[in-house]
């Protein structure tokens, strides 16, 4: 279930609180949770389901439930069923059952206790009427008027429960079926086979059987106008439900799904588990997507015209859900604990999928995003262990540390296991779990039962403990010896869940005239120096040159040896790494050896880190490196190299970035050019703003681009156009880009109460799947914005909000306020400080630059070429 939208909320909110001690995740006295005991297991549920007219946000259903007494006494079940409006209930002979219900929990008592392995059927007559979660109505009204008439769920966590009474537990796995009518003209589909379709004039009744145990929340409905499409995929049917009038965006958006079928049946070594697998798109989907089991539901903003398709791809989040076909639905966690073995598997296998697809440097590049998210949060929000049962709320686990966190342990374990042994692991962990549930402990035995080695010191440091080794490294080559040593010190704090030493295999790579070696050291001491037999003097060191470890490094190298790195490292990876270090010398030649590599690297990757490299050196010769870049072929080059020019106030800056503005072939270079030419602080970026905000494009990325450009700009002429966009009847995505930069641009006492409004009527909008992602970046807005005027609005969310996940944001949000607002004014006043003099800095060294380039002698340039790497 990825959202690189809710990651955007989550840093925004945290990322200005991000220094010093790490925040704790939970909040002292949480208590630890624990695996639900139950005398009973749900064998089946059925569902029938009337909706008579969508309109009306309700319907009635009927839901059968039948259990299987597990232990001797079983009487009492408590279904979770938040809200429901309970008619009757019945067993399987008809006859009433005796309930309790506080809108939270139903218990019902049979008539008599079950015996061990008895069978009973419980049948619940109940009707359900606009549930604020679970199930979600999406209809035009005056605001929307273009609104497609759908209904749709998302179970995931426990919110299956708002529409269907049930044990709302992973660990509890039952076949189900879903009988629903809907009116005519409309589709319905849930889980597994259509086992019939029968019309009449005023409705259609849908019957979708599942015959693999699965979670319950799992369970899967969407309702809408779709046109349905099918591919055969090896005997596998591929079908694909799509909005009407999407059609021509099929294409870009699903041709590789096969492809991506046929790959991790190969690498898995276990079949697709179910008969069929359909991936339908829905409107204002509250994340990218949902692996409900064989019918993945994705968001309608996967689907994409030509123009997105030059730089965006539908392929990362349709792997990540076909993933979990496997992982999570075949296989399930036991508890919420165990997050990682669902959505760290995903977001590993994803970009596997992609290093197959597109080649290593793709799939390398998608890994250092992975650790920089998880680092982000690491060092902004929390640190925790990547298995902890100590939170409030299985939401709470939705993060990146179960997520890009997650995937990076499975990462570091392929590159120690092997290649071969590595996917022999996932095979044996698939096959003896199938259809049954897991704790991390299934997967380190599997990994023991196929290689024989105890793994307990990996799962101990990385999985049960926090944190990740910060790396400081030195060098120095013995001329006489022809010995390299490296000295390596572990410089994270240690505490009781943060090791002070990690246990640890490196890579290190060593290049000299007479070519390529590599070696491999095993760090597991705080302080460690290793020397390596170099016989002739390295032309390039490198330290874990294939970024298959998690870490920091502090590698501060010659500049010669960083520029031969740049030009010649086999690995993009190692490229990158030189090009981050090569920015701290700022020099004209580093400047020069990053400006050659942003044109002339063969990945687009490295283009994108050396202009970023570049944007963080001061002075007008990265800045004019820079704008002789926006002309690149690749246009993720483009848009980095406009993200990169946004950090110099300088009028050349915003003339390089006009043009991009203006037009690009690329929509987000559109996008990266408006909020970067905000950033310049130019006089002619307000206009230029003001005009982009009419422009039309692909997820509205330019007009959030240029509200984004907006806030940066700081000038309060923008706070009308922001209010304007973030009314009821704006496109949503417009909307929370609007809210933000109304945070932003809060700090305007004459506007405060005006900015202040805007941002708390979303809290008092219809609450359904229009409104789902303004709510989350409204309170984010009001953290951005930092004054203790919201504190009430937010302490009514967190009191009486009847949505966990909203409850826990204001929560944060209040206390975030409170962190933050004895230290605003002063920060302020430090950062103008810094800048002004960091202002005066860039002029004195520019002209020291010029001077000494003046002065200094010309020399020719030596010609080089790339080596194959030996390996010793």
């Amino acid at each position: 279930m990825p959202d690189d939208i809710t990651d955007a909320f989550d840093r925004m909110e945290f990322g200005a609180y991000s220094h010093g001690e790490h925040k704790p995740f939970a909040a002292p006295g949480t208590a630890p949770q624990w695996t639900r005991k139950l005398p009973f297991k749900v064998t089946h549920v059925k569902l029938n389901l009337t909706f008579k007219r969508l309109e009306d946000r309700s319907f009635s259903g009927l839901c059968a439930t039948s259990i299987k007494a597990i232990k001797d006494g079983a009487q009492r079940i408590a279904f979770d069923a938040i809200k429901l409006q309970i008619e009757s209930i019945q067993d399987s002979k008809g006859r009433d059952l005796d309930y309790d219900y506080d809108e939270d929990k139903l218990t019902v008592t049979l008539l008599k206790a079950l015996p061990r392995g008895l069978d009973e059927t419980i049948v619940i007559k109940y009707s359900c009427t606009s549930p604020v979660a679970g199930l979600y109505w999406v209809l035009p009204n005056k605001h929307y008027p273009n609104e497609p008439v759908s209904v749709w769920s998302q179970g995931q966590d426990e919110d299956n429960r708002y529409w269907f009474p049930c044990i709302d537990t992973p660990h509890l796995k039952a076949t189900t079926e879903v009988i629903v009518t809907v009116p005519t003209g409309y589709e319905a589909l849930s889980n597994g086979e259509l086992v019939s379709k029968k019309e009449d004039a005023k409705s259609t009744t849908f019957h979708w059987l599942f015959e693999v145990p699965h979670s319950l929340y799992l369970v899967s409905l969407v309702i809408g106008k779709y046109t349905i499409t099918e591919e055969d995929c090896d005997g596998i049917p591929l079908r694909y439900y799509i909005p009407t009038g999407r059609e021509a965006d099929t294409e870009h958006s699903f041709s590789k799904t096969c492809k991506i079928m046929r790959f991790f049946i190969d690498k898995f070594g276990v079949p697709y588990p179910y008969k069929a697998y359909t991936q339908s798109c829905v409107t204002n989907f509250t994340f990218g997507g949902m692996e409900n089991t064989s019918a993945t539901t994705l968001t309608d903003l996967t689907l994409h015209d030509a123009r997105a398709h030059l730089d965006f791809k539908s392929e990362p989040l349709v792997a990540h859900e076909l993933s979990h076909m496997w992982f999570g639905d075949l296989i399930t966690l036991k508890t919420w604990s165990q997050l990682w073995l669902h959505e760290g598997f995903a977001t590993y296998l994803d970009p596997c999928f992609a290093e197959f697809d597109e080649g290593r440097d793709e799939f390398s590049y998608r890994l250092l995003e992975n650790a920089e998210r998880y680092m982000q949060e690491d060092s902004t929000r929390y640190r925790r262990p990547i298995v902890t049962n100590v939170y409030e709320f299985p939401t709470n686990l939705f993060d990146s540390h179960s997520y890009p966190g997650g995937s990076w342990r499975l990462h570091m374990l392929r590159h120690q296991l092997g290649e071969e042994v590595w996917w022999k692991v996932l095979q044996r962990y698939l096959t003896k779990h199938a259809k049954g549930v897991v704790e991390t402990v299934d997967f380190q035995r599997a990994i023991e039962e196929i290689t024989g080695d105890p793994m307990d010191q990996f799962f101990d440091q990385w999985i049960f403990k926090a944190g990740y080794p910060e790396f400081k490294v030195t060098q120095s080559w013995n001329t006489k010896r022809g010995m390299l040593k490296l000295t390596v010190k572990q410089q994270q704090k240690g505490s009781q869940m943060t090791p002070e030493v990690f246990v640890v295999p490196v890579d290190i790579g060593v290049t000299t005239k007479g070519g390529s070696m590599t070696f491999e050291i095993f760090v597991e001491q705080r302080e460690q120096t290793f020397y390596l037999p170099v016989p002739d003097k390295p032309l390039m060191i490198e330290f874990d040159p294939g970024l298959w470890v998690l870490k920091t490094l502090d590698f501060d190298l010659p500049e010669d040896m960083l520029c031969y790195q740049l030009q010649h490292a086999k690995e993009a990876m190692s490229r990158i790494q030189a090009a981050t270090t090569l920015a701290k010398k700022g020099t004209p030649s580093a400047i020069k050896a990053l400006k050659e590599a942003v044109l002339t690297d063969p990945f687009w990757g490295v283009q994108v880190r050396a202009a970023k490299a570049l944007g963080t050196i001061p002075g007008e010769g990265a800045l004019e490196a820079l704008a002789a870049c926006t002309k690149a072929k690749h246009p993720k080059t483009r848009r980095g190299v406009a993200v990169a020019l946004g950090n110099y106030r300088d009028e050349r800056a915003a003339e390089a970035l006009l043009p991009l503005l203006e037009v690009d072939e690329s929509y987000f270079v559109e996008s990266a050019a408006a909020t970067a030419l905000g950033k310049t602080k130019s006089e002619k970026a307000f206009a230029a703003l003001k005009k982009a905000l009419s422009k039309d494009s692909f997820r509205d990325v330019i007009r959030t681009g240029a509200l984004a450009g907006l806030a940066e700009l700081d000038d309060e002429r923008g706070i009308p156009l922001a209010i304007e966009w973030t009314a009821y009847g704006k496109p949503y995505l417009v909307r929370i880009a609007a809210l933000a930069a109304l945070g932003k641009l809060g700090k305007y006492r004459e506007h405060r109460k005006d900015i202040l409004e805007s941002i708390v009527a979303v809290f008092k909008e219809p609450f359904d799947a229009l409104s789902y992602r303004p709510y989350i970046a409204a309170i984010s807005a009001l953290v951005a914005r930092g004054h203790p005027d919201a504190i009430p609005y937010l302490q009514r969310i967190a009191s009486s909000d009847p949505r966990s996940r909203f409850r826990q944001r204001a929560r944060r949000a209040i206390k975030t306020i409170h962190t933050g607002k004895d230290k605003g004014d002063e920060l302020r006043k430090l950062r103008d400080d810094l800048e002004k003099l960091q202002r005066e800095n860039v002029t004195l060294r520019d002209r020291l630059t010029k001077l000494e380039t003046s002065a200094a002698p010309q020399k020719p340039r030596k010609s080089s070429t790339r080596r194959k790497p030996k390996t010793k």
